[in-house]
Order: structure tokens, then sequence, then C-alpha cells
């Protein structure tokens, strides 16, 4: 009769578990939200000339009929309230004046479309934009 070694049958489970896990777990979340967001981006009922381009170094220039109108650094981050876990924040700060920021929650971001809602404190707006 075979005897078995509880010892090694428990750790291969450990160890085939890892693997499993390790297979299933994202990747860091700014791993994946840097290059989603990266291009250009235009807002619902503009055109070229308006557009936003979000680059990978962490800028982003804004145009406003084809000639640069503010540059800013951006970053996303997890959310300010934890209330809503699902939600990330892009914060653009002016690269001007970094004290100044603008947060604003993804409500969308996929590879076709980039959805910001923006709070002024006494009511929120939306912004849709397209992948150029």
């Amino acid at each position: 009769m075979k005897t078995i070694d509880y010892k090694t049958v428990i750790q291969d489970l450990v160890d085939y578990c890892r693997e499993l896990l390790h297979e299933f777990v994202p990747v860091e979340e700014e791993d994946i939200q840097a290059p989603a967001i990266t291009g250009i981006w235009i807002a619902a009922g503009n055109s070229y000339p308006n557009r936003w381009i979000f680059k990978t170094e962490g800028i982003v220039e804004k145009y406003y009929n084809n000639e640069l109108y503010k540059i800013y650094y951006w970053d996303i981050r997890p959310p300010s309230d934890p209330s809503e876990s699902n939600l990330r924040e892009l914060i653009l700060a002016n690269v001007n004046n970094p004290g100044t920021e603008i947060g604003f929650q993804i409500s969308v971001l996929t590879g076709e479309q980039l959805v910001l809602q923006y709070s002024t404190g006494i009511d929120e707006s939306e912004r849709v934009f397209d992948r150029y």
C-alpha cells in the first residue's frame, strides 16, 4: 500500500493555487489605464480642431480651433470618496500652475469612449469623448 505524504500534497496544492491566482490578478490599474487613455479624444459635438491629446508622459494638450490652448499634467487615481470604489478620478493640473487641479470622475473608459463627470458643487455635468 502506498503512503501519502500530506505535507507534499498540501504544498503542491498551495503552489497550484498561487499559479491560478496569478493568472487572474489584474495588472496594476495604472498600467492598464495609461494606455487606455493615451491618444486623441474629441468631445461630443466638436471636431478635430477642438481635441484633447493624452500623452504617455502624463501630459494632456487641449486644443481649441487647432491652436494649443492649455497643457495639463494628468493622473488617474482611486476615488476620493470610498463609496464610489468602482470609479476612478482623472486629475488635471495646469502645467503653468500645478497647484490648480481639476478633478473628473471617469464613468466610462474604453478603447473608443471616455466619459467624464464633473461636479461644481452646485450641479454635475458630463463630457463624452470619442477616440479619434
